[in-house]
């Protein structure tokens, strides 16, 4: 590749990474046009995009960022970066998504979030981390559950002070009669 076209490349690389929050890497041995595109379909519902890099060009690129030296190290063999969304968050799901019907294809090779390097076990589980609405929702429950209990225990409270003022008040009734 000439000196000039690898310049112009990795200036483009640079800026389209130049903001990169996370980003996932993929083993992309294996999958074939068909599978190729019906990854990338999955991943552009939700704006995530994939990249298929020559080695040399992204650890350069990766180097120059201020990457992780054992993130940088992952990239071996055919690699393809996933990025865009949010992050390695959305590209974590897309591709979950896109392996219940294509298990064996696409292995994980790690991670990136948040200038910290994971490992493929640790991908995964991002994956597992509910989507930013059902997370607030259940922020917000844990917020409000406090405040139910405490107007619930009031409640409770004043329907006990009754049952103990009617007993108080039968009890003195009682003692006058006798």
């Amino acid at each position: 590749m000439a000196k000039e076209l690898k310049t112009i490349i990795c200036e483009g690389l640079r800026a389209r990474y130049a903001d990169l929050d996370g980003c996932v890497l993929i083993d992309f041995r294996g999958l074939d046009a068909e599978s190729t595109e019906s990854l990338r379909a999955t991943l552009r519902e939700q704006g995530v995009e994939m990249n298929v890099l020559r080695n040399r060009l992204a650890k350069r690129v990766f180097e120059e960022s201020g990457v992780p030296r054992d993130f940088i190290d992952l990239i071996e063999g055919p690699t393809a970066v996933l990025f865009g969304g949010d992050g390695a968050f959305t590209a974590t799901k897309r591709l979950a998504s896109w392996r219940k019907k294509n298990p064996d294809l696409a292995p994980t090779r790690g991670g990136l979030l948040d200038g910290r390097t994971l490992n493929p076990s640790e991908v995964e589980q991002l994956a597992d981390i509910p989507e930013p609405e059902v997370l607030r929702s259940q922020v917000c429950g844990m917020f409000l559950a406090p405040v139910a209990h405490v107007a619930s225990c009031a409640r409770n409270l004043t329907g006990h002070f009754a049952g103990c003022v009617k007993a108080h008040h039968e009890e003195q009734s009682g003692a006058e009669g006798e």
